[in-house]
């Protein structure tokens, strides 16, 4: 369905971005998800096909597109995550103390998720900084600063007095 095309470009941005908003809103669960893929949706219109801005299916498949493609990437990184939380941990022998093991894993689990990433990705899989930054999408420092506090958490969490 198009919309009658009002003169300014304000207006043909408004006119649609409510339909845009319902629509992510219901795929997304979260207003403010939803708002960010309705911008990103109107951005990549405006970009590319600026005469299409009014035509609500073009719209929403676009829409649609952006949102399956994220879906993809966070299904993947979730995987990736998932498989390497799944191993046990290098330090685990069959002669570990069991308990210790166990309450590690709960510790590691309890941890924010970026920082049980980061945590994960170091400790377990052995990465260094550069390739945790670039499997998480973002800078050493962040690595850095996840890392320390994960650290510190799980110290807390387990009771180590060397903190």
């Amino acid at each position: 369905m198009e919309h009658p095309r009002p003169a300014r470009p304000d207006e043909q941005i408004r006119a649609i971005s409510d339909t845009l908003n319902r629509y992510a809103r219901s795929l997304t669960g979260c207003s403010d998800r939803a708002e960010d893929l309705a911008q990103q949706t109107i951005a990549k219109l405006l970009a590319r096909s600026p005469e299409n801005i009014l035509n609500e299916n073009y719209a929403i498949r676009t829409l649609t597109n952006l949102w399956i493609s994220e879906q993809r990437t966070v299904k993947r990184r979730l995987g990736l995550l998932i498989r390497h939380a799944a191993r046990l941990p290098r330090w685990f022998t069959p002669e570990t103390d069991h308990d210790t093991n166990d309450q590690l894993n709960r510790a590691i689990d309890q941890l924010p998720p970026k920082q049980r990433a980061v945590i994960v990705l170091r400790l377990i899989e052995g990465l260094g900084y550069e390739q945790i930054a670039i499997a998480l999408e973002t800078n050493v420092q962040t690595v850095r600063a996840n890392l320390h506090l994960a650290r510190k958490q799980l110290r807390k969490t387990l009771g180590d007095s060397d903190q």
